[in-house]
């Protein structure tokens, strides 16, 4: 890649690549003409999407909400630039944003792009909209923002999560821990519950709900499927709640009441018809055809999909790469990944996480002071169902097994971001594993092979090989560099030196930018980037 051209190839055609940099200070035509291409290979068509590749809390929702907001400084005013939750466990996410405000809030259903003039939100297909609009009113209230619910799209066939889905998945969490002392856990949003319902056919997408609005019989079928599924459903939680006595103070009997369903619902489906807010599925693809920017959000890593994660400490949807390109339509050769990381580890709940930070480390190689920086950068907070916050050293297996899941379903990481440098500030030396060792065995990378199961048991039946990493301490004041191109070059040369490990252990992926604070200015792009 040129030093400074702002594009990436992609079979024959050159599109924006916004992480890997521009030239900053200059006004954009201008800046065209500098590099001498023609304007519309910069402002044509775009689409980008930021990824996690740790197992989660890796500062996603922050590094998108940047994105957005370069996009869009970056594009002409008439074209328009989407962001998008593009997959289906959007509802059991956080994304805690910074804005340029100075406010932050976690977000849920909402993508970060929204907390950004002139974006507009696509919604995942798994929504509940209930929690959807007061989400709404409380984003609204604390940024002192307007219209966000005109603002934002939902695909017709987007299913719903209800109410008793989130009553269902707490009762049958609670029995799995108690009655089956199983610990992998969930958020506790009814997502997975959700989720099972739409396996089975019995889920409700949008589009029944409106059609059932204009059509008595279509209203008439609604009313029975959903009293239907509302009552295996009760029936269900009742047998758990007898072998589980501690699960019943999840039990909500509304939620499974039909007339209280369709009273909540009718009017908040009646409020989406109202502000044009349904599409159809080919809306981003159409939106990009016509020269929209589109930046996907991640919601989970792809080490916590269904499919090729360590079962069953996973969330229960896909979140592979491949699933942009069935959310969206557009080919994944014309999407630019982002995978984001922290500079350490971190994991919630109990599951197998083996360069986690033990006692014996806390006696020797890290201060109790930093420790507890590491574990206070938790996004969203401990939840009872979630479990706690862990902290690990920077495992360079996970980082390419990561790579290796987007890359092996259809993408191709372009490039980096290292998130939280900022709270390893003062550990020298800091620590990285760099092997597993399982049994006699030494793993410089974790098994292609492995099933979901057998990834599961590899991670139990592994420990880390901790070595040293040259720490760092990191000048805050290089932000305000009056030359903002300067700052990224101007972190210590010991970041640099673990920057240039993670390309040579990716294969050569280059490290977009670094973060080292919570602030939108505190993410620093690589503007000379290669």
């Amino acid at each position: 890649m040129a030093r400074i051209y702002t594009g990436f190839r992609i079979t024959d055609t050159n599109l924006p690549a916004l992480m890997s940099g521009n030239i900053p200070g200059i006004p954009f035509v201008q800046r065209v003409a500098l590099i001498g291409r023609d304007k519309t290979i910069i402002v044509e068509r775009s689409a980008h999407a930021i990824i996690g590749i740790g197992w989660g809390d890796e500062s996603k929702g922050q590094q998108t909400y940047n994105l957005c907001l370069r996009v869009r400084d970056l594009r002409p005013d008439n074209k328009p630039v989407l962001c998008c939750r593009f997959c289906d466990s959007s509802t059991s996410s956080g994304h805690r944003v910074y804005t340029l405000s100075g406010k932050d809030k976690v977000l849920n259903q909402l993508p970060a792009g929204m907390l950004v003039y002139g974006v507009t939100g696509v919604l995942a297909k798994l929504v509940n909209l209930e929690a959807l609009y007061n989400e709404i009113d409380r984003t609204e209230q604390h940024f002192n923002l307007k219209d966000l619910e005109n603002n934002f799209k939902i695909f017709e066939d987007t299913s719903i999560v209800f109410g008793y889905n989130v009553s269902s998945g707490r009762i049958k969490e609670t029995h799995r821990r108690i009655s089956l002392l199983d610990e992998y856990g969930s958020i506790g949003r009814g997502t997975g519950d959700a989720i099972e319902d739409k396996e089975r056919g019995d889920n409700v997408t949008i589009k029944e709900v409106v059609d059932a609005l204009s059509d008595t019989s279509k209203y008439k079928e609604l009313e029975n499927k959903i009293k239907r599924i509302a009552k295996r459903k009760k029936e269900e939680a009742y047998a758990l709640m007898q072998d589980c006595p501690q699960a019943r103070e999840h039990f909500d009997e509304k939620a499974f009441d039909v007339d209280s369903i369709f009273r909540k619902l009718i009017p908040l489906v009646e409020k989406l018809i109202k502000n044009r807010n349904i599409v159809k599925q080919d809306y981003i693809k159409r939106a990009f055809d016509e020269g929209a920017s589109v930046i996907f959000e991640g919601s989970q890593s792809p080490l916590l999909g269904k499919e090729r994660g360590p079962y069953p400490y996973t969330v229960k949807t896909n979140t592979e790469a491949n699933q942009i390109e069935t959310y969206s339509g557009i080919p994944l050769d014309q999407i630019e990944i982002i995978g984001v990381t922290r500079a350490y580890d971190s994991r919630h709940a109990y599951a197998p996480f083996v360069p986690e930070i033990t006692e014996k480390d806390l006696q020797g190689k890290i201060t109790p002071e930093i420790y507890r920086k590491m574990l206070d950068s938790n996004p969203t907070g401990d939840n009872p169902f979630y479990g706690p916050f862990r902290a690990g050293w920077f495992d360079f297996l996970r980082l390419k097994h990561a790579i290796y899941l987007i890359e092996s379903s259809g993408g191709k990481v372009g490039s980096i971001i290292v998130t939280n440098l900022d709270r390893l500030n003062g550990l020298d030396p800091s620590y990285a594993c760099r092997s597993y060792k399982n049994g006699e065995e030494i793993y410089n990378q974790i098994p292609y092979n492995l099933d979901s199961s057998s990834f599961k048991d590899f991670l139990w039946g592994s420990t880390a090989v901790i070595t040293p990493l040259k720490g760092w301490n990191i000048n805050p004041r290089i932000v305000h560099d009056s030359k903002r191109s300067l700052a990224f070059r101007r972190l210590p040369d010991n970041v640099h030196n673990f920057f240039e490990e993670i390309q040579d252990e990716t294969d050569g992926i280059p490290v977009s930018a670094g973060s080292i604070g919570i602030q939108p200015s505190n993410t620093l792009v690589n503007y000379g980037m290669r």
